[in-house]
């Protein structure tokens, strides 16, 4: 984890606002690990593609953590970034659930696409991603190398549009741009990945979904579950604001201003709202907490947002053959806004 610094997030669906302001707080995803991961170890008996598609829960501010150094893979990119394996829509008060495949596949009538990939590019979307609205996106590529024994889920910054492995193994794209692997990288195989981001040069717009996206809209702005006191916060920190990137940035500097970012946070009551605990009560936390207020507040006063999972590639150090090493301590959590212009 990457210290005290967080960054909201609007890149692909949405823009890593990755602000310079002050603190940048990131969001870990270790404190839940447990819960949270969207990848399980190999299994005689479980599919990894299908238990990561399938794992749609994880609850947050669980307490006190530890955060280890083992390699969770490494990494050739141009510069640190952050590396997405998930997002979660529905808030539940304690936690966050994942929009099952199923449903996906029955409201928008896109279906995940699985392939085998005998040595060369696959583009399973040559019309862009089906789920994920990026306006003016570019494509960047990057270099994966294994082992990652711990991972089913190909990380990258933004959705996957192409992938080429030397051996073949089972993947499924999925509608939002993850690939799920049935087989982990072995220890020197590598895979390498296009994906896209926004274009830096396009100023970011209102935080309203183009029409052909409407389907989702209930997915990233639903916020029925969210206590007065968390809408009113929202709504005083966002007051004055000249346009939707600007309420994000000051939800986000409010947040900061509120509560201590702390590996050794309380536990929450998993029977109270976790939002309300955070801002009012405990004042605590660290990623999982900053990220799930960052996306209710931002839904509070109507903009799309959702919970991401992933890691953040801490160590500026690459090794000889000029990769990053990812470790279990990177992994993080953090909101992502969409913004019209950037996705």
């Amino acid at each position: 984890m990457a210290g005290p610094e967080w960054a909201l997030a609007s890149a692909g669906v949405i823009v890593v606002l990755s602000l310079i302001l002050g603190p940048l707080l990131r969001f870990s995803l270790q404190p839940v690990a447990g819960s949270m991961k969207v990848s399980m170890p190999p299994s005689t008996s479980v599919n990894p593609i299908t238990a990561a598609l399938q794992q749609t829960d994880l609850q947050v501010g669980k307490g006190p953590i530890e955060l280890g150094e083992s390699e969770v893979i490494r990494v050739k990119i141009a510069n640190p970034d952050y590396l997405r394996t998930g997002y979660f829509t529905e808030y539940k008060g304690n936690g966050w659930s994942r929009i099952r495949p199923e449903t996906l596949e029955a409201s928008t009538g896109f279906v995940h696409i699985d392939l085998e990939y005998p040595g060369n590019w696959t583009d399973p979307w040559p019309k862009g991603v089906p789920l994920e609205p990026i306006q003016g996106a570019k494509t960047m590529e990057l270099e994966l190398l294994g082992p990652s024994d711990s991972l089913s889920v190909l990380p990258a910054p933004g959705p996957i549009v192409g992938l080429y492995i030397d051996k073949p193994g089972n993947s499924t794209y999925s509608l939002s741009g993850m690939v799920y692997r049935r087989r982990q990288l072995a220890i020197g195989e590598s895979a390498k990945v296009r994906y896209l981001v926004p274009d830096p040069n396009v100023e970011p717009g209102s935080s309203v979904l183009p029409p052909e996206f409407k389907v989702l809209d209930r997915y990233f702005i639903e916020n029925s579950k969210t206590p007065k006191a968390v809408l009113d916060f929202a709504r005083r920190a966002a007051s004055g604001s000249k346009n939707d990137f600007d309420k994000a940035k000051q939800i986000k500097e409010a947040i900061a201003r509120t509560a201590g970012y702390t590996l050794k946070a309380p536990a929450l009551s998993p029977t109270s709202d976790a939002v309300e605990q955070f801002l009012f009560s405990t004042k605590k936390g660290y990623c999982d907490l900053f990220a799930t207020a960052m996306v209710v507040c931002a839904r509070s006063v109507g903009m799309r947002a959702r919970y991401t999972i992933g890691y953040l590639i801490t160590d500026p150090k690459k090794d000889s053959d000029g990769f990053y090493t990812v470790r279990a301590k990177d992994a993080h959590s953090w909101a992502e806004v969409y913004l019209e212009g950037k996705g």
